[in-house]
């Protein structure tokens, strides 16, 4: 059966998909952890104990140090809002790559009768993903990451936000994809449905019971 197909090649890179949502999202919160309220004016350097100043402050990122880089807002934002869109991101993912597994893993034709669906569905995850990759990137030129802990958590972001991309691709040209056994019980006379001619029946070429020429 084609949906047998579509299951056994889509559900390894659904999986290997969470795997990367995973690893983007662990070094997403770990930015986040590291972050310093910008909109305080303190930030890396500053004294532990002032306001919006944490212990061993250089390890931690001022939101005022990514304005004018991509995928960050040119505003200085506090930092429960300077990484929102990377956190709609997180959950957009998580919940379109569940539904999908469950669609998949479900009995009956499954991602086979949904297919375009799903694969719209993977190409917007594939794009979130792509854009927060170079945002994640270009952050690391900023000041801000320079030392070495700050770098360390955005690499890693970046690391299971390129993962996620190449994983989305994959799931998607294993749901988009018609496969061979698809193929072969479409056509194009019939609808999409192979007649089979019983033995001995009327215009069966090679058996006996055809119909005499002329009656």
């Amino acid at each position: 059966m084609a949906y047998s197909v579509h299951k056994s090649m889509a559900i390894p890179f659904l999986f290997l998909l969470l795997g990367s949502w995973a690893v983007y999202t662990a070094g997403l919160a770990t930015v986040q952890a590291a972050c310093v309220d910008g909109t305080t004016g303190m930030g890396p350097g500053g004294r532990a104990g002032e306001p919006g100043v944490v212990a061993g402050a250089g390890s931690s990122l001022n939101t005022d140090q990514l304005q004018s880089v991509f995928g960050y807002s040119s505003s200085v934002l506090a930092c429960n809002q300077h990484y929102r869109f990377y956190w709609f991101i997180v959950a957009f993912v998580l919940l379109m790559t569940l539904v999908c597994l469950f669609v998949a893993m479900a009995p009956g034709v499954g991602l086979s009768a949904t297919r375009p669906f799903w694969t719209a569905v993977l190409a917007i995850v594939a794009v979130l993903m792509m854009i927060a990759s170079e945002a994640h990137l270009a952050a690391l030129s900023s000041p801000g990451f320079l030392e070495p802990s700050p770098r360390r958590r955005m690499r890693t972001a970046a690391a299971g936000a390129i993962m996620s991309v190449v994983t989305a691709i994959l799931a998607m040209m294993a749901v988009g994809s018609v496969w061979g056994n698809e193929r072969a019980s479409l056509s194009p006379t019939t609808g999409g449905h192979h007649e089979r001619v019983k033995p001995g029946m009327s215009g069966s070429p090679g058996h006996a019971g055809m119909a005499p020429a002329g009656v």
